[in-house]
């Protein structure tokens, strides 16, 4: 069972879901699909500067690119995969990096 955190009336079936996790979504009545993309780049930005280790999100396929771009901005490496609903799945991890070597 998927619970939907909706900011939309029924009447709003056909907007699209913006995921916040992977039981919430929002919809925006009367907004238009840049504003959503930039809605859902947003809330990666958000995840990513608190510096979440993970960070798994399903987004509008013409998104990937944009948020790979931006996960690479804040040291993430980004992979996407196709998932339900014609979205994709993003996971977002912070890249490792080698420790500095110190002579002793």
């Amino acid at each position: 069972m998927q619970r939907l955190c909706q900011a939309s009336p029924r009447s709003g079936e056909g907007l699209r879901k913006i995921w916040l996790d992977d039981d919430c979504s929002l919809r925006f009545p009367g907004r238009d699909a840049e504003f959503c993309d930039g809605v859902e780049l947003g809330i990666l930005a958000v995840l990513m500067d608190q510096r979440c280790p993970v960070i798994e999100r399903s987004i509008s396929p013409g998104n990937v690119e944009a948020a790979q771009a931006l996960a690479r901005r804040f040291g993430y490496f980004a992979r996407a995969v196709p998932a339900a609903e014609g979205l994709s799945r993003l996971t977002l991890e912070i890249t490792r990096r080698r420790p500095a070597l110190r002579v002793v």
